[in-house]
């Protein structure tokens, strides 16, 4: 009895801390990219329901529309013009977004999935974000990468510290900003062949708070210490 007491104790605890970090959408659905922009010289950018790369159908936080309503599967579609490092595109302004940039200021990994375009003469291609607002411009590329196969990769940025900025931003700027938009830097010297790569599932996983990490710690231990008591 003790004993199955204690393992559901383990079992619930660790739910909650699974639940604690669970990923949270930024922009995932054709609906969520279709108010990006790109300067049109260098790049342009579409929102495209032909290619989706996450199967998600559930608008992102990033939606300045419909956020958490039910959306078309989508991705954006990136075409490159000319150069080799650039911005590539930019989402609408998200400043007036208070659940967009909570997820942001609280996130410990940002991920998003990106297809590959033919590299032409080129031989490096790297896409990652940035973050245009008021006081600040940071660019992160990312620490790793992970083929899914059928020719997409994830890219995983580690978050922690540019939240800990975007808190400390936010506080230095009154509470708010005034304009602030996230975007894809594109770092490659691929040759234009006509062919556009897609990037889709931009999501962030929180941080756990510390009182779930001290939980999922005691769920861990409880089965241990009764075992020792039982030998």
């Amino acid at each position: 009895m003790k004993n199955s007491t204690l393992f559901a104790l383990s079992i619930g605890t660790v739910t909650l801390f699974s639940q604690g970090a669970l990923a949270q959408s930024l922009f995932t659905t054709a609906n969520d990219f279709s108010g990006w922009t790109a300067d049109g010289t260098t790049f342009t950018v579409a929102s495209t329901s032909a290619t989706d790369l996450d199967g998600a159908t559930v608008n992102g936080l990033g939606n300045t529309t419909a956020p958490g309503a039910t959306g078309t599967g989508g991705s954006a579609s990136l075409q490159w013009l000319s150069g080799t490092f650039d911005y590539a595109a930019y989402s609408p302004g998200e400043q007036g977004n208070a659940a967009f940039l909570a997820a942001l200021e609280n996130a410990s990994t940002l991920t998003f999935d990106y297809t590959t375009p033919a590299a032409g003469t080129g031989n490096y291609f790297q896409p990652g974000i940035v973050l245009n607002y008021e006081n600040g411009f940071d660019q992160l590329f990312p620490a790793s990468t992970t083929s899914l196969g059928g020719g997409v990769t994830q890219a995983t940025i580690n978050w922690s510290s540019e939240a800990a900025t975007l808190i400390s931003k936010q506080a230095s700027n009154g509470g708010s900003f005034s304009y602030f938009q996230l975007g894809v830097i594109y770092n490659s010297n691929y040759t234009p062949t006509g062919t556009p790569f897609n990037v889709d599932g931009i999501e962030v996983t929180p941080a756990p708070e510390p009182g779930t990490i001290a939980l999922a710690g005691l769920g861990g231990a409880s089965p241990l210490w009764f075992r020792r008591r039982k030998l």
